[in-house]
């Protein structure tokens, strides 16, 4: 298990290390606040699961709309296409 800032990186088939491109692409492409509700990235068997602050997740959502979600899973699921890997689960945290 690897952390970097807040953000926890870790997996169960694979190295951790396969996620830091990935971190690495949502640096580039999300806002720090973005960045912020993002807890931690799981490498299980292959789908990326993506632990998000509960609270801060619904608060955006509330403020920017159901697209928030959308757009955030797109950047996802770019991000995960890295690793040529297609599966995204959002888990709320």
């Amino acid at each position: 298990m690897e952390r970097f800032d807040h953000i926890e990186l870790s997996s169960t088939n694979f190295e951790a290390t396969r996620l830091r491109p990935v971190l690495g692409y949502l640096a580039a492409k999300l806002s720090p606040y973005d960045l912020k509700l993002i807890n931690s990235l799981n490498d299980h068997k292959g789908t990326l699961e993506v632990y998000l602050d509960a609270n801060e997740f619904n608060h955006a959502v509330a403020f920017a709309g159901e697209t928030y979600k959308d757009h955030l899973l797109k950047i996802l699921k770019e991000a995960w296409e890295i690793e040529n890997e297609y599966l995204v689960e959002l888990i709320l945290d």
